[in-house]
């Protein structure tokens, strides 16, 4: 450094070897206290369109394209899908209504003619569960599950042989089952048609329950009845094939309370 040279100009060279002349975020970059900006991420799979070009500012918020206007664009879409979520939801059908069966007051029955005489069974162990609103029926949901070795037919001869392979087969299918698939209003008012599939012996078929509703005291009860081959689901084959000795239509009794 010259002796001759002004001060000023040598207080000029010094302050420009140190930095300090350097725009503020220049100098804390020299200086280790600030990182260098990061470059724009590339934008993710989804959000094309969304996201602001780098270097563009947002005009109501003033916040600068890249980090913080990605950021901002991945909160709006958070707010947008919990709006779309709350819309769904508050739009979707009302749950229905769940019922308590009361088993006391319930009776799943039978019907069937043997050589022309009409006889009555009925299945002592049932479970049914019911969601089932009288003004939202197709929101409704009906499943029974029938304990298969409990039937009894009115006779000790017939209940001895219900169990049997050539009946019931309760050994090796000890459940019958009944579920809806759809259930809706029918003509005649408190009254409605279930539609379902019912599982016998392995063997599921179609079926249309149709039942009416009364109100007892706090107690809601459904009357039903479904008419059914036996047939359909090998019961009574073998010697007991024939009509002859024993009718294929088989009414089922449906009564149930509950509240």
């Amino acid at each position: 450094m010259d002796a001759g040279q002004p001060a000023t100009e040598i207080r000029g060279a010094m302050m420009q070897q140190s930095g300090l002349l350097l725009p503020l975020r220049e100098r804390k970059q020299k200086l280790g206290l600030a990182p260098l900006r990061k470059s724009f991420p590339s934008t993710p799979k989804g959000f094309a369109g969304l996201v602001p070009r780098p270097g563009v500012a947002l005009a109501k918020t003033g916040v600068f394209a890249g980090e913080g206007a990605f950021s901002l664009c991945i909160k709006r879409r958070y707010v947008f899908l919990i709006i779309l979520l709350a819309v769904q939801i508050s739009t979707s059908p009302a749950s229905a209504k769940t019922w308590v069966t009361d088993y006391a007051s319930s009776h799943l029955g039978f019907t069937g003619k043997q050589e022309d005489e009409s006889f009555n069974g009925s299945f002592k162990n049932f479970q049914a569960m019911i969601d089932f609103d009288p003004a939202k029926p197709e929101s409704g949901k009906i499943t029974a599950s029938i304990d298969i070795a409990s039937a009894t037919a009115g006779s000790a001869d017939r209940d001895a042989y219900l169990p049997q392979k050539d009946w019931f087969n309760a050994s090796l299918f000890p459940k019958a089952e009944f579920a809806t698939t759809a259930i809706k209003a029918a003509a005649k008012p408190s009254c409605f048609e279930a539609d379902g599939t019912l599982t016998i012996k392995g063997i599921t078929k179609p079926v249309t329950l149709p039942f009416c509703l009364t109100q007892e005291g706090d107690h809601m009860r459904a009357k039903g009845e479904l008419i059914l081959s036996r047939k359909d689901f090998n019961i009574g084959t073998g010697q007991w094939a024939s009509e002859a000795l024993v009718a294929n239509s088989v009414t089922v009794n449906v009564y149930l309370a509950a509240k």
